[in-house]
């Protein structure tokens, strides 16, 4: 498969070996909140008839006070109990039973790796 896309990293100078790429998540410059992959990106990038970006590498967060319910697409806070048996529409645990839901995403950051992506 021909790739029609080329990632160069701007920041920091010194290069990073980061394996996985196209698997990884980034940052648009003008969006703080949504990060997607980068065939996401390169549709954005396709369907603006824009022909380079400059995005940044997101990282998961660990230990935050709220998770992504990707049924509803949004965050929702740990303490009010509104994942699990708790939401009454999207609830579906992974083991059929009981448990973690299918729908539960992880928050993401921003970090200071930044790329710019050229579509060809």
């Amino acid at each position: 498969m021909k790739k029609n896309f080329e990632l160069i990293q701007i920041h920091p100078e010194e290069k990073v070996k980061i394996p996985h790429l196209t698997e990884r998540y980034f940052f648009r410059d003008d969006e703080k909140e949504y990060c997607y992959r980068l065939q996401t990106h390169i549709r954005y990038m396709r369907r603006n008839k824009l022909k380079s970006m400059n995005l940044w590498l997101a990282k998961r967060e660990i230990n935050t006070p709220y998770l992504y319910c990707k049924y509803f697409r949004y965050f929702i806070y740990k303490k009010d109990n509104n994942c699990g048996e708790g939401c009454l529409l999207g609830y579906k645990p992974k083991n059929e039973k009981n448990g973690g839901c299918i729908h539960r995403g992880f928050a993401y950051e921003r970090t200071d790796i930044c790329f710019t992506l050229k579509i060809k």
